[in-house]
Formats: structure tokens, C-alpha cells, sequence
């Protein structure tokens, strides 16, 4: 039911239900444009309403403090791969495991609605709609299930793995294959609507049926991704017919997805190099100091024209580090008359974390400068804070917030973004997720794996769920696991249960922590 219906309702004296609050997150990141951006918001409290490590390892009204852990097992046999971003709808919230398990778990206390075993890992998102959830597989397949009770419904076979995100629009099921063709699916009968090869410069060329790696994007007309050849392409989202493609830079499009709005369609690539730090450092250090006493926004204002001519400079003579692209959703033409001056934010392989629409409509993303305004605590990789701040949709340039806040964030371990009411919420698989205030900067620390790790103490720091306490003895670490988690990142849930607002945080680990869980997150009181 729409928002205003529910005021309506309330303005009037009318008892309203769980379910006339009830939203969604029915895809990854939330609809097919990928905006990331939820009608309701969580400022996480000092508790999680539960944490899901495995069925037999559930933990119900969990409060951080010392002494206190969920329950771990020792060793955790089931594997969240990194991009997988859990769905909800129906009250429940559903995901897929390494072992090829499909879980849907009751939303209020995490038990088991259903569960499926399927052929293969399931590396990335299911997507809901019309009760029905489809997931991909590495088996080839598409599998879709009536939501409420997991009875399958239709499977659909490609001819190699499939480790993108589902993406449901108009009735309609798009997803890519490793075997280097993009899929069209009717949702209902989950018969071949279209199918069409990737083509590189031309159909007979040797890169043509090259994987897809990305997950697609849509605004409904067309359909949006990139493959393996580095073309990306939009498609008639009706006829599967090719309406443009265009070769972009950077070695890869594996962990990220484009994100449409408004005319554009903007993607981030993976570059050649895995490390980015101090990537452009020496051109930043060359601008000018910020003086005494000059506000960061007055700073940014007088030191950004250079800095933009900066970054344009150093991209112009490292073109291979290209790696962030805005596009005319209708052509393909690149959207501004010069180049974004996005600088590499992003390493240990990732691109960079996808832009997200905040509630006014702005695209946020992070900047490379050393004109911060909004983002000032420490980092790493770097002397200069990547900021976060809006891209001008009409220029392609910087526009950043005149408030600030305390924390920052390293430029090799970015989070993926999160937009819900008027905080944005950051999520990193090592770092935890944090909750800020785009109008005052305010800040939550909302969870972290340990209490103290990595040269940092968490508890002090005021991370409001640690799932882990090693207070007793820092060099303590969780159990293992039987394999490491599948890298890749998402960013929070935002979702009701029963008309309750809560955050869900899919916690997999990282490369340096061996570490796994699902956390549904309520609100302060």
C-alpha cells in the first residue's frame, strides 16, 4: 500500500495492519534501476532482533556487550558469497548459499519458512515479484518458487553458470549466463521470452559470447549490462533487440551492477591494477593547504576547480585507469561534455562501489579529493578521505554536502551505499555497516565482526553490535570455516517485518577475517 494511503488511513481514525505498512527490498537494491534506495529507514539500536549463521545457529534478541557472542559454529558450514544481498517480501527473507541451498526464513525470528537444495553455488540476489522468487545458479539454471510455501515453479536452463543478480520487470525475468548470451524469461511460465548472444565488433569476432559477469540493470524499455569483452549493452527489454553497444575500458565488470536514472545509466569498471593506493596522491598533494580556520566547504569551493583539472589531467595520461562511465540510457553517448573526474576509489580488485538515489533524487557516490566535505574521519591507502556527494546530472560534476561527519572511510575498502529516509548506510564485509544523517552528519557505528581487531577496539569505538567478543583476548578469532566466502560486497536491507521497520546486514567476511552471518536489526525504541 502506498505511504500516503497509510496517513490517509491514520488521519481518518482507521486501524491499519502490518501488511498496509508493509516494503519491500524485492530485488538487489531494491527495484530494476538499482537505486538502493528504501521508503523507510533504521538507526540500528543496541540490539538484533536475530542473527543467522546457520539453522541450528540462531540468535534471538542479541545485546553487544562484553562476554557476549552470537552462536558460532565451529566449523560454519554454510557460505554467503559477498555479493549475495538477501530479498524481502512476504515477510520473509530470502537467500542462497555456496552448498546450493535456498533458504526463506520467517522475517520475525529467522526460522526456516522453506528451504531447496539446487544443483550449484549460488553466488548472487534472487529477485520477488508476484508470488514468486527466482534465483540464478552455477548449475545454469533459473529456479523460481511460489514464495510462501518454496514449491517450485519452473526451472529454466542456460548452458553455463549463472552468478548475476535476477532482474524482474514487466512480468518478465532478465538475467545473463557464463555461456555469454543474456536471457528473457516470462515470470509466470518461465518460458524463453528472448535470448541474445553478446556481440563484440562483430557477431563473428573472437570476444563475441563473451561471459556475463554483471548483473543487468532496466528502466523498464531497455535493459542494461556488461560482458566480459568490456561492451556493455542495452537491449530492448520487450524484443531483446540490440539498441546500442559501446566498448568502455578497465578488464572486467565482476562486482557491480549499473544504476539507471533519469536518462543516464552509470557503471563502474574494474581496472588493470588491483591496488589503489595512493593512485594520484602526488597530484593531490600539490593543490593548495586548507587554511586556519576555513569551514571544509569553503575549502572545497575554492581548491575543487583545480582538483577537477587535476584528476582530469592525470586520467588523460592514465587512460587505463578509467573506471567510471555515464551514459545516455537511449544511445549510449557519453552524458557530459567532458570526463566525470572520478578518481579510483576502490581496490583489492573491486571497482567502485555503485552510485545510489537518495530521496530528493541526488546520485550519490564517492569522490577521490582532498577537498572532503562530509566524510573526515580516518582512512588508509591514502592521506585525503574519499568523499561522498552528489554528481551533478547535468555536467557530470561534483556537488558535495554542506554538513559533515566524523567518519571516513579507507580508499581500498570502500562500503556499498544504502539510502533509506535521510541517512545513507554504508556496508563493508570487514569494516560492518554504519548509519549517518545526510542533513546533520550524524553517525552510527551500527556492527563489527570482533571487539578488537586489525589495530582498532571496536568496543570503545562505540560499534553498537559486535558479534563477536574477543574483549578477554584480542588475538582471538572466530571459528573456521570450511571455505572462505566468495568475495564481492552489498549494501543493508531496508524492509518491514510486520509493518516494523529493520535493517538486515549480510555479514560474509573478508579476505583477511573468516567470518559469516545474517542479522535482522531493529530500530531505537
Amino acid at each position: 500500500m502506498h505511504p500516503q494511503l497509510n496517513l490517509l488511513l491514520v488521519a481518518l481514525g482507521i486501524g491499519f495492519v502490518a501488511a498496509a505498512l508493509a516494503e519491500d527490498w524485492p530485488q538487489l537494491q531494491h527495484d530494476p534501476q538499482h537505486s538502493g534506495r528504501s521508503a523507510v529507514s533504521v538507526v540500528p539500536g543496541y540490539q538484533a532482533k536475530w542473527v543467522w549463521v546457520d539453522e541450528t545457529h540462531v540468535t534471538h534478541d542479541f545485546v553487544s556487550q562484553k562476554g557476549a557472542s552470537i552462536k558460532y559454529p565451529n566449523p560454519r558450514r554454510v557460505i554467503l558469497a559477498g555479493d549475495v544481498q538477501p530479498i524481502v517480501a512476504e515477510d520473509k527473507v530470502f537467500f542462497g548459499a555456496c552448498n546450493g541451498e535456498f533458504y526463506a526464513l520467517n522475517g520475525t525470528d529467522g526460522s526456516t519458512a522453506w528451504k531447496k537444495r539446487l544443483g550449484g553455488p549460488i553466488l548472487h540476489t534472487a529477485a520477488y515479484a508476484k508470488g514468486t522468487v527466482v534465483v540464478g545458479c552455477m548449475d545454469g539454471k533459473m529456479h523460481a518458487f511460489a514464495a510462501t510455501t518454496g514449491t517450485p515453479r519452473w526451472t529454466f536452463s542456460t548452458e553455463a553458470g549463472i552468478s548475476v543478480a535476477i532482474v524482474l520487470v514487466n512480468d518478465a525475468v532478465y538475467a545473463g549466463s557464463r555461456d555469454g548470451s543474456f536471457y528473457a524469461v516470462d515470470l509466470s511460465s518461465g518460458k524463453l521470452k528472448w535470448k541474445y548472444r553478446t556481440v563484440a565488433d562483430s557477431a563473428d569476432a573472437p570476444h563475441s559470447g563473451a561471459p556475463i559477469m554483471q548483473s543487468a540493470a532496466s528502466d523498464g524499455e531497455r535493459v542494461f549490462f556488461g560482458a566480459e569483452n568490456m561492451f556493455f549493452y542495452a537491449l530492448d527489454a520487450e524484443t531483446g533487440q540490440e539498441l546500442w553497444r559501446r566498448k568502455l575500458g578497465g578488464q572486467s565488470f565482476m562486482f557491480s551492477w549499473p544504476v539507471v536514472h533519469q536518462g543516464l545509466v552509470m557503471t563502474f569498471v574494474m581496472v588493470p591494477e588491483g591496488l589503489s593506493e595512493f593512485k594520484m596522491e602526488k597530484e593531490l598533494d600539490a593543490l593548495p593547504s586548507r587554511e586556519k580556520n576555513e569551514s571544509r566547504a569553503a575549502y572545497a569551493a575554492r581548491i575543487w576547480p583545480q582538483e577537477r583539472a587535476a584528476i582530469r589531467r592525470w586520467l588523460a595520461e592514465h587512460p587505463a585507469y578509467r573506471n567510471f562511465y555515464v551514459m545516455r540510457t537511449r544511445d549510449g553517448s557519453s552524458a557530459f561534455a567532458e570526463e566525470v573526474p572520478m578518481g579510483r576509489v576502490g581496490g583489492i580488485g573491486y571497482p567502485g562501489r555503485a552510485p545510489v538515489i537518495d530521496e530528493p533524487g541526488r546520485i550519490l557516490l564517492y569522490w577521490r579529493t582532498r577537498s572532503a566535505v562530509f566524510l573526515t574521519g580516518g582512512t588508509f591507502g591514502t592521506r585525503y578521505t574519499p568523499d561522498l556527494g552528489a554528481l551533478d546530472p547535468a555536467t557530470g560534476d561534483r556537488v558535495w554536502f554542506n554538513v559533515s561527519s566524523a567518519m571516513g572511510t579507507e580508499i581500498d575498502n570502500n562500503f556499498s551505499l544504502t539510502v533509506g529516509g535521510d541517512y545513507v548506510y554504508f556496508n563493508n564485509h570487514m569494516r560492518g555497516a554504519h548509519c549517518l544523517n545526510l542533513n546533520t552528519g550524524s553517525a552510527v557505528r551500527a556492527t563489527s565482526i570482533l571487539a578488537d581487531w586489525d589495530g582498532a577496539n571496536f568496543r570503545n569505538w562505540g560499534n553498537r553490535l559486535i558479534w563477536i567478543s574477543n574483549d578477554a583476548n584480542p588475538r582471538e578469532l572466530p571459528p573456521p570455516s570450511i571455505h572462505r566466502s566468495p568475495q564481492g560486497d552489498c549494501g543493508v536491507v531496508l524492509a518491514t517485518i510486520q509493518g516494523r521497520p529493520m535493517m538486515f546486514v549480510q555479514e560474509s567476511g573478508h579476505y583477511q577475517i573468516d567470518f559469516g552471518c545474517l542479522a535482522a536489526v531493529e530500530g531505537k525504541p
